[in-house]
């Protein structure tokens, strides 16, 4: 096998012009493809396991391998069981570590790193991490940011 240098978006090693063999930081590769996939491109659902993916399975269907800090949960996604400061009787995270809320709770990744998004408790289920749920004092405004709940004194 010869290396080379690709053009194909994200690789750094490949067997030839049309297939990587080894992708640079923030891509996956795809083994069935040879291509590489923006970790963070995330288009639908259907798309979810590249998230903090290394390689892919032979299939290209699910996550084989997890960038560093991340490990492979059953649904062949990667998390950080860092973050998660407790959990269900089958192992998913229902509530992370409190870190001046910079963390939210997803379905599909656990706790996520959400330092833009303040005191989001919950965010959607893909990748651009909408909050759903303010934590507590906290609610959600017309932008989609957790603001300090506003009381009203006056009886």
């Amino acid at each position: 096998m010869d290396k080379k240098c690709s053009k194909i978006d994200g690789c750094e090693l490949s067997e030839n012009e049309n297939r990587c063999i080894q992708c640079g930081e923030y891509y996956c590769l795809n083994a069935k493809t040879g291509k590489c996939h923006d970790n963070y491109l995330i288009n639908d659902e259907n798309e979810k396991f590249y998230y903090n993916c290394n390689r892919t399975n032979e299939e290209g269907n699910a996550c084989e391998i997890c960038n560093d800090g991340f490990t492979l949960n059953e649904n062949g996604l990667c998390v950080d069981d860092n973050l998660c400061e407790e959990k269900d009787d089958n192992g998913n995270c229902i509530k992370c570590k409190s870190n001046e809320g910079d963390y939210c709770l997803n379905k599909y990744f656990g706790c996520v790193d959400e330092s833009y998004t303040k005191n989001c408790l919950e965010c959607n289920d893909l990748i651009d991490w909408e909050c759903t749920k303010c934590n507590e004092g906290f609610e959600l405004n017309d932008k989609g940011d957790c603001v300090e709940k506003i009381t009203n004194y006056l009886n």
